[in-house]
């Protein structure tokens, strides 16, 4: 008998990140939405690999890089 209690991860849903940039530099900012294109996608991307729910040393990078990201689109 394991003495690890086993903790289910907590449920991330996918969430509408691009038009919800697009539309906050829209309302929000005089540049166009294109110009931070890139960045949205990196965003999206990195958050669709870290919210699959399971934990590995292989993941750890990229979810790494998604905190990071989201705290420099933060400041």
């Amino acid at each position: 008998m394991p003495n690890q209690l086993a903790i289910p991860f907590k449920q991330a849903y996918k969430a509408p990140i691009k038009q919800a940039a697009r539309d906050y530099i829209r309302a929000n900012t005089d540049a166009h939405p294109d110009a931070f294109k890139w960045d949205i996608n990196r965003w999206e991307t990195l958050r669709e690999e870290g919210r699959g729910g399971l934990a590995h040393v292989d993941r750890i990078n990229g979810f790494i890089g998604y905190v990071d990201y989201y705290h420099m689109s933060a400041i």
